[in-house]
């Protein structure tokens, strides 16, 4: 499969025209892992973005305090998602470690390659960036939702144990 061709079919780029697809093809690179292999590790460089075209992957993060230290699922990634965004963008460590479920297949985007593109297609980048800013905002709301179900959920257990 031609990374173009990939690419527009992925939801995450429909957006982008055929032009923009083109030039975004040229910095991408195809990658494979097989079940159960760390496509990156909490703590890692972050100097790449990922976009899954097949199989699954799973995002977990290890818990402190925990000897071996326990890893914790956070979310699985459909198709057609981005992750590792977060690294990407900020130029930071990875905050949790992506693992294969199975074989996977996925679109690698390194941030040199990305930013030196952008500063060129300007409104490329706008739209990459627009892209994942709207990712990130649902992830938050997605997170916002589960804390405050958490500290509901705690808050009622705690009021149980006081009207005893």
């Amino acid at each position: 499969m031609q990374l173009q061709s990939a690419l527009k079919d992925l939801w995450f780029f429909s957006s982008l025209d055929v032009d923009e697809l083109e030039k975004l093809s040229r910095i991408c690179e195809w990658k494979t892992f097989i079940k159960n292999e760390k496509i990156f590790d909490q703590n890692d460089t972050g100097d790449s973005l990922f976009i899954l075209v097949e199989g699954r992957v799973v995002i977990e993060r290890r818990l402190r305090g925990y000897k071996p230290a326990i890893p914790k699922q956070l979310v699985t990634v459909k198709k057609g998602q981005p992750f590792g965004e977060m690294a990407f963008i900020e130029n930071r460590e990875r905050s949790a470690t992506a693992r294969a479920k199975g074989h996977v297949k996925v679109i690698c985007i390194y941030a040199n390659k990305f930013f030196n593109l952008i500063e060129k297609e300007p409104v490329l980048g706008l739209k990459m960036m627009t892209l994942l800013a709207r990712v990130l905002g649902r992830r938050l709301r997605r997170t916002n939702d589960q804390w405050l179900s958490t500290m509901t959920q705690a808050s009622w257990l705690l009021h149980m144990e006081y009207q005893e």
